[in-house]
């Protein structure tokens, strides 16, 4: 005998034109179990008999799985009604009863273990350009600083094991050269972050002693591309953070070595895009800087080697955001460096391999404010991600290797400007965070892990 008109059960279960006594000792028997990890979810229809099946729906309208237990990954946090079906055969091959099923809530909170905290630090008011404002380890200790030069001081706010900044002011030499043309990075190896400063055929230096600044002057050879096209790295890979100025099929380098640099030119092919297109990083895996320059549908790549560069050229799809919303890092997890630009809700991904780049699309919200967002691998999972903050909101898309899951953190409104906000790791513990310098004020995002 078949039950022809609908039925409903309790917590708005629906049975029509199925064997009502079939699909209640089912459902009176069984029951779903689900279990949480960051935005990955796995439901269990628990005790579901042999040559019984299961499709479950997660809730988003977007995705459907016959198994059980069933898993799958929501794109952000939030409650979400998950739906287990019963089917009368292996596989979900048979309708039987496609409305015999059972309805669960789950939450997911997202990025399992991570989370950040919001905090001031006083300092002295005292600042340079924002051109001329780094962040390093500048005595050695471990700690992430910021240095900030004007003239012939250069302003401190040294980080702490108190999860504090100490200000002093250490003199220096008041040689600079233009702000396109300063870097801070260890020169010379000995685990310190120094400053370097070119203007014609020197460069001044700003060796850190751990307590102050050695000023020094190296001599180089008066050989200079535009400032978008010169980039530091060590890209003969000898262990010296090395000087490249590219113009037209010439790279001037300035190689780092004990006590100096030594210049050299090294012949490219011309092929370049803007300067906001290119970058300087380890394309190939090999343990040397490149330098990419996209154009169009084209990258163009020099490899670093231990004599000269490797001209290449690959192929992507011509799609691109702004400069100001391009990054490049290791988004998915391979070791390989790729490049990441977005566009409203699409970031174009150029993924990096051993043959040059493949091109993917990944659809995030469209949400980007200009000048406060950065790249850091947030949650420590070997992808980079992409972090944003607004006003009383820090934005976090995490990469999963293959998209980006959006997670958002509800903290103060409290912001300096732009040129003056830096991803930082305060207290030594590997985390992003955020450090926002506002006259006499640091306004911390920390991060939680």
């Amino acid at each position: 005998m078949r039950l022809e008109t609908a039925l409903f059960l309790a917590g708005g279960l629906s049975i029509g034109n199925i064997a009502f006594a079939q699909c209640s000792g089912l459902l009176s028997s069984t029951a779903i179990s689900t279990s949480v990890s960051g935005f990955t979810v796995t439901a269990t229809m628990q005790n579901l008999p042999a040559g019984y099946s299961v499709r479950w729906t997660n809730g988003t309208g977007s995705g459907s799985y016959c198994s059980n237990p069933g898993s799958w990954t929501y794109a952000s946090p939030g409650s979400y009604n998950i739906t287990g079906a019963i089917y009368s055969a292996s596989g979900c091959s048979t309708s039987f009863p496609t409305s015999c099923s059972r309805v669960a809530t789950v939450t997911v909170t997202g990025v399992s273990g991570y989370n950040m905290q919001y905090w001031d630090a006083s300092v002295a008011n005292a600042w340079g350009g924002s051109d001329y404002t780094w962040v390093g380890d500048f005595n050695g200790d471990g700690y992430q600083d910021i240095a900030s030069a004007s003239g012939g001081n250069v302003y401190m706010k040294l980080g702490q094991s108190t999860h504090s900044f100490r200000s002093e002011t250490w003199p220096v030499s008041n040689q600079w050269g233009g702000p396109g043309y300063t870097w801070a990075g260890d020169f010379n190896r000995d685990g310190i972050t120094d400053i370097a400063s070119a203007s014609g055929g020197v460069i001044y230096m700003k060796l850190g002693t751990g307590s102050g600044f050695r000023s020094e002057t190296w001599s180089v050879a008066n050989s200079w591309g535009g400032s978008s096209f010169t980039k530091v790295g060590d890209f003969n890979g000898d262990g010296y953070k090395d000087i490249a100025s590219a113009s037209g099929g010439n790279v001037y380098m300035k190689l780092g070595q004990a006590g100096g640099f030594r210049s050299e030119t090294w012949v490219v092919t011309n092929q370049w895009g803007g300067g906001d297109y290119t970058w300087a990083a380890d394309f190939n895996r090999d343990g040397r800087t490149d330098i990419a320059s996209a154009s169009g549908g084209t990258i163009y790549v020099k490899y670093g080697g231990s004599g000269g560069f490797t001209s290449s050229a690959a192929t992507v799809a011509n799609n691109w955001g702004g400069s100001a919303f391009t990054w490049v890092a290791d988004f998915n997890g391979d070791g390989y460096t790729d490049i990441a630009s977005a566009n409203g809700d699409v970031v174009y991904m150029k993924f990096g391999n051993s043959a040059g780049f493949s091109s993917s699309n990944w659809t995030v919200p469209n949400q980007w404010p200009t000048g406060y967002v950065w790249v850091a691998d947030v949650n420590k999972d070997g992808r980079a991600d992409i972090v944003s903050g607004s006003g009383s909101t820090v934005t976090a898309r995490i990469s999963d290797g293959s998209r980006f899951l959006v997670q958002n953190y509800t903290l103060n409104n409290g912001w300096g400007g732009s040129g003056y906000t830096f991803p930082m790791d305060v207290g030594n513990d590997k985390d992003f965070d955020i450090v926002s310098g506002d006259g006499g004020t640091l306004h911390v995002k920390e991060s939680i892990n």
